[in-house]
């Protein structure tokens, strides 16, 4: 089945990464300010760190007082990234980012929100070695006309695009739809609770839109 139960996220994620080979990543995101993608990054960053692969953070924009969701990382210091960049065409970030690829031996390159995605696809151009996997957080109605341009003519290079949810593969595949095979679709995880008493019902509150995303 191409959806999967929340409970097995970070599972099936090692699992697209590689099973049994503790593959090097790096995690590309425009910044860790205060977001559901930046959220879902963190905790993906933190359980792949807790099951023993060397994760590296690397943020697009921003500096360590401006990104509040960096104290949530549990990385060590020295795998916590930063490039500084201008503007999405900021050449000097492309830069930065392919040399810490080729520094610390990078094997995947894992890139969210629409700058980081773009970004991280030319810069996989210049690392062949490097398998490349996108997460598309939403439906594309939205998206600009820059990055849907990206999307056609880039995603031959992504690996594994990877979307959140069924309505959201429906819109990326709208105007892709020779990259069905590439996407899987893995939904954000949550904490299931385990110490409810026998009898005494779960009260679950779930707050959120009732559009299809």
């Amino acid at each position: 089945n191409e959806e999967v139960p929340a409970i097995f996220k970070h599972y099936l994620m090692r699992g697209i990464i590689g099973d049994y080979l503790m593959k090097k990543i790096l995690f590309c995101i425009n910044s860790l300010g205060f977001g559901g993608a930046e959220r879902v990054f963190v905790d993906d960053a933190n359980a792949l760190h807790d099951q023993g692969f060397e994760v590296h953070m690397v943020l697009l924009y921003g500096n360590e007082i401006k990104n509040p969701l960096l104290q949530e990382l549990t990385l060590p210091h020295e795998r916590i990234h930063f490039v500084g960049a201008e503007h999405i065409l900021d050449y000097s970030a492309y830069k930065k980012i392919y040399t810490l690829i080729s520094h610390f031996h990078i094997d995947v390159l894992y890139a969210t929100l629409h700058d980081s995605t773009f970004v991280s696809r030319f810069v996989a151009l210049c690392a062949p070695r490097v398998a490349l996997i996108t997460r598309e957080a939403n439906t594309t109605e939205n998206k600009s006309f820059l990055h849907k341009i990206a999307d056609v003519c880039m995603n031959w290079r992504v690996n594994t695009m990877i979307a959140v949810s069924k309505e959201v593969k429906k819109s990326m595949l709208s105007y892709q739809p020779w990259y069905t095979h590439k996407v899987k679709i893995l939904h954000n995880g949550v904490d299931i609770p385990t110490d409810i008493s026998t009898g005494d019902p779960a009260r679950i509150l779930a707050v959120g839109s009732l559009t299809a995303k």
